[in-house]
């Protein structure tokens, strides 16, 4: 067989008499392919095979795209010989004419043998010569069986179709499968917003339908503690729907994480903030936790009079991003990390065969790391063959700013949720206490109010920060084939919202402006068809699938909040001086058998527990912030605390000292118009009853006080 690295070289004479045929309106045929055992480097001016062997007729021919096809000929060998020279002809008036030499002085192409049938393929690149100039014609082949074996590779040369009925109708199957795909999307679309939909509920329930758990069951999103691990956020599995795309994670069990540039995927984990120098500055470790707790006590406080907390605790957003990816072969690699969660390396459809058992059957494998993504026919490619994706998702983060620059409590409010209130008998501070609580970005810091917006907020500052899959850094300005007034086309640019400039797709966002308006007159417009949350960002990954339409070349991801951290300088201090190292021994369990060191899986105790109001204990079987003895700098073991994430930080002198998880995902069906119904109702409801009270207090005042005279 041929190797496909041999250049072909195009002729003198071939170019010229396809040049004169062009130029009279003919096409000339490319018939036959030659070998020789001629050694040497084609410069283009040969006429011939330098010793040619053996001639055939072309009998197969397959496009592989990008102008570049795949011939075959076979034949049959006139003596043994070893084959380092081959050439293309062209016919023309009844003549053999060379178009490409193929030679190598260090490569051979075959050895064929005498009486032997030897089949040459070789790689061509006729998108070098004017488009319609040659064609490529077999001869030897039965056209029937041609036509079949044309079908049976899947794709046909773009423009034409397949042969048969049978290879056209899947073909418009497949084209139909993409349809309904975008279908569903779009029908989902309009049940809601883009938002999370359900978590897993366990054992929660009742009879009345608000004791359905929905997106609550022990805690909102179903957030937990993982401090013995820098930097994770616990979170189990959810169901979201994004653009319409319907998201089943495995349990997420997150990490701060910055999306870089650097390859496709590529994370590195956030920087904690400083140890306050103050707190460095104490020689005794128990000088520096007196120290640190008035840090916490003053962040708790909000009271920068106890200490100026600020540069020292960091707010982080970290977002649920949502992309269709090429599906080639069966592995998938995860696509973020987690400490005992990920994808299993038995390939997709395993994971899907285990997704769908669980559906049945009810059944819960116990690591929860089975999540469900379904195979979509994304793309019909121009040479009819489908172009097979994957929904793929992660959650990811960004840093803000230091809480001087973002202060998470003065950003949000908690959401009204009657559901949630009803089922569990949590008044909406109790909610606030404990995990039920979930909140929403207010618009502007001091701007906390419900009202109709059509420009953008601090939601939408904060979600510029976040980066696409291009990473941080990636600048990428936007535009699509568009059509004018007179029907013709041309190119339609993205820019900032009611600007000018040039929008830098790579970041998220919701809110665009046209460059040129469009058929209504308007220029600026949502990203979401008719959803408000929705949030996306180009990328230039070649993973993810391409659409080809408007221009083609688009690659986008979608993402929508789910929550902001606070980052506190506890992950950065390590007052008894723990080393870290390998696996340690020891189990933790007391003063006999503490830890040998600390170990970021699972292992990170540096906070002493004397900081906080005892040692603490799980508020949930997820939880694993209990204490643990650990082996300090001295040789002295001590009971420490987890320095990495909570919901809430641990009391300090029985105050609980603060929140620092907020979560802000919008919920999917709070986004359908039977919600925005019955919360209008609501709204006139409680304006109805406010004003009957009022005019009740007045009938009372003025039964008793005779009208207005009375005080």
């Amino acid at each position: 067989m041929t190797v496909p690295e041999f250049h072909p070289v195009l002729t003198t004479v071939g170019r010229d008499a396809v040049a004169e045929a062009h130029a009279n309106g003919q096409t000339l045929p490319v018939t036959k392919i030659a070998i020789g055992t001629g050694s040497y480097v084609p410069t283009g001016d040969e006429t011939a095979l330098a010793a040619e062997q053996d001639r055939a007729n072309i009998h197969r021919s397959d496009y592989e795209g990008g102008g570049v096809w795949r011939v075959a000929a076979t034949v049959e060998g006139t003596s043994n010989y070893i084959a380092w020279e081959a050439a293309f002809f062209i016919e023309v008036n009844g003549q053999d004419v060379p178009l490409f030499i193929l030679s190598s002085t260090e490569r051979s192409f075959t050895a064929v043998s005498e009486g032997a049938k030897t089949t040459i393929e070789l790689h061509v690149a006729l998108g070098v010569l004017p488009e319609g100039a040659v064609e490529i014609q077999v001869l030897d082949a039965d056209p029937v069986t041609y036509d079949v074996l044309d079908d049976m590779s899947g794709q046909h040369l773009p423009g034409n179709n397949f042969n048969f009925a049978l290879t056209r109708n899947l073909k418009e199957h497949m084209y139909s499968s993409m349809e309904q795909f975008e279908l569903l999307a779009q029908i989902r679309r309009g049940y809601g917003q883009s938002g999370i939909r359900m978590g897993r509920h366990y054992a929660y329930g009742g009879d009345a339908a608000y004791h359905r758990p929905s997106v609550a069951a022990f805690a909102s999103f179903g957030v937990h503690n993982h401090p013995n691990y820098p930097l994770m956020c616990g979170m189990p599995e959810i169901t979201a729907i994004v653009n319409g795309h319907e998201v089943n994670t495995r349990h997420i069990d997150y990490k701060i994480i910055h999306s870089i540039g650097d390859a496709y995927l590529a994370v590195e984990d956030a920087v904690p903030p400083p140890v306050p120098p103050s707190v460095a500055a104490q020689a005794a470790p128990e000088d520096q936790i007196t120290e640190m707790r008035e840090y916490l006590r003053a962040f708790g406080a909000k009271d920068t009079g106890i200490r100026d907390y600020r540069p020292y605790f960091d707010t982080y957003l970290s977002v649920l991003e949502v992309w269709l990816e090429n599906l080639d072969g069966d592995q998938l690699v995860d696509t973020f990390p987690s400490f005992r969660h990920q994808l299993s390396n038995l390939g997709h459809k395993h994971m899907n065969d285990d997704y769908i058992a669980l559906m049945a059957s009810g059944l819960k494998p116990r690591f929860e790391n089975d999540d469900f993504k379904p195979t979509v026919v994304r793309v019909m490619r121009p040479d009819g063959a489908p172009q097979f994706a994957v929904l793929r998702y992660r959650v990811s983060a960004v840093r803000l700013g230091n809480y001087g620059e973002y202060p998470a409590h003065l950003m949000t409010s908690q959401v009204d949720d009657p559901v949630t209130r009803q089922a569990t008998g949590n008044s909406d501070a109790q909610m606030d206490a404990n995990r039920l609580g979930r909140y929403r970005v207010n618009y502007a810091i001091g701007d906390d109010s419900i009202a109709r917006r059509s420009n953008p907020g601090l939601l939408d500052e904060i979600m510029s920060k976040v980066p696409g899959l291009d990473g941080l850094g990636a600048v990428i300005n936007e535009d699509y084939t568009d059509t004018s007034d007179s029907g013709a086309e041309f190119v339609q640019r993205l820019m900032n919202f009611k600007t000018s400039d040039l929008m830098n797709s790579a970041c998220y966002a919701r809110f665009y402006s046209y460059e040129h308006a469009g058929a209504a007159g308007r220029r600026n417009y949502r990203f979401g068809y008719n959803d408000p949350f929705l949030f996306r960002a180009a990328t230039t990954r070649q993973e993810v699938t391409s659409i080809p339409g408007m221009g083609g070349g688009h690659r986008i991801s979608w993402a929508i909040p789910m929550e902001l951290i606070v980052a506190s300088p506890l992950a950065s201090w390590n007052p008894y001086s723990i080393a870290e190292g390998g696996w340690p021994t020891g189990n933790g369990n007391s003063q006999a058998t503490a830890f040998s060191n600390a170990h970021r899986n699972g292992r990170w105790y540096m906070t002493p527990s004397v900081l906080f109001d005892g040692a603490g204990a799980p508020l949930d079987p997820a939880d694993t912030d209990a204490a643990a003895w650990m082996m300090c700098g001295d040789g002295q073991a001590r009971l420490m605390r987890g320095s990495g994430v909570y919901v809430h930080m641990p009391e300090i002198q029985g105050v609980q000292t603060a929140r620092i998880r907020y979560p802000i995902a919008p919920v999917h069906h709070e986004g359908s118009f039977e919600f925005g119904h019955m919360e209008a109702v609501r709204k006139e409801t409680q304006r109805a009853l406010a004003a009957l009270a009022n005019e009740i207090h007045e009938m009372k005042h003025t039964a008793r006080y005779g009208g207005n005279n009375g005080a």
